[in-house]
């Protein structure tokens, strides 16, 4: 059901953002607009943090006592003028869940960097050029066994990917990127896992990549940023690679935010079927810049 919502919620918000220009927006993509994209320099950097508690003494129903705790430290510097649009985006999260009979359990880890150079030949397309990575900070472990098995940790799988292509906007609150790129996937204990039985410890892909991005104002304090990405490799054209990453954000006040994240990927080196992570959080959320 979550999945249908934010699809139909995607896909429903794309006829109003076609409208074009900047000038003719109404209401909150008139705001979302005027606020994105300011010439020269811009840096943003936030720090999330959210706890939960959960206490049992004597319950007759019964129950586990249980605490959870997540960081998101994430920003971006964003270089803008009447050529060019840079932007260098980076997000550092990790959470942990400690329960009383299962012990500890990673819930959040993720470290990644992306930086996309865009050049602004005309109105609504332009060129872009961009580079990311990913990986982890902590090891990962299936649970599902009788002894817990460790099947990932850092650099172990990390993936990078290098694109250029065409870019068209005809908003500042969405985009279509269509394009050449590599994609290169690292793994040392566990490639067998993340590239497979017969691969080397760095599997190089060169394919098709196409993406959506939106990133808009639903009400006076509630944002929404969803990116949608699939990579075709040229060698496998069957086998289609795809990430989904939702965000919505709703601003309690100053420092508080409650905060709802969706994420699905296929990759089937790594599993034959979708992998879909949800987390909702409430916490304090502090602005540097």
């Amino acid at each position: 059901m979550k999945r249908i919502l934010f699809f139909a919620v995607f896909i429903a918000m794309m006829p109003f953002l076609w409208a074009g220009e900047a000038g003719e927006s109404k209401g909150v993509y008139a705001k979302a607009e005027a606020e994105m994209e300011t010439e020269g320099l811009n840096p943003r950097m936030n720090l999330f943090l959210n706890f939960a508690n959960a206490g049992f003494n004597n319950w007759a129903a019964g129950g586990e006592s249980s605490y959870s705790w997540q960081v998101n430290f994430d920003g971006s510097i964003d270089y803008s003028d009447n050529d060019i649009l840079w932007i260098n985006e980076f997000v550092l999260k990790y959470g942990r869940s400690e329960m009383q009979e299962a012990g500890s359990r990673k819930t959040a880890d993720e470290v990644s960097f992306k930086s996309r150079y865009n050049r602004k030949v005309w109105e609504a397309i332009h060129p872009y050029a961009e580079i990311s990575f990913e990986t982890q900070l902590d090891s990962g472990f299936d649970y599902s066994g009788e002894e817990p098995v460790e099947i990932s940790k850092i650099m172990d799988p990390a993936y990078m990917r290098q694109t250029a292509g065409i870019a068209f906007k005809p908003s500042q609150v969405f985009e279509v990127r269509a394009g050449l790129g590599f994609k290169q996937t690292v793994a040392g204990d566990f490639a067998d896992r993340y590239i497979g039985p017969d691969g080397d410890f760095i599997e190089n892909k060169a394919g098709a990549s196409f993406s959506f991005h939106l990133n808009v104002s639903l009400m006076k304090n509630i944002t929404l940023k969803s990116d949608l990405g699939f990579f075709s490799d040229f060698y496998s054209a069957d086998t289609i690679d795809v990430k989904w990453e939702s965000v919505i954000t709703a601003r309690v006040n100053e420092y508080i935010n409650v905060r709802f994240d969706y994420v699905v990927l296929y990759d089937k080196n790594a599993v034959y079927a979708a992998q879909i992570k949800d987390i909702l959080s409430v916490g304090v959320v502090y602005g540097f810049l």
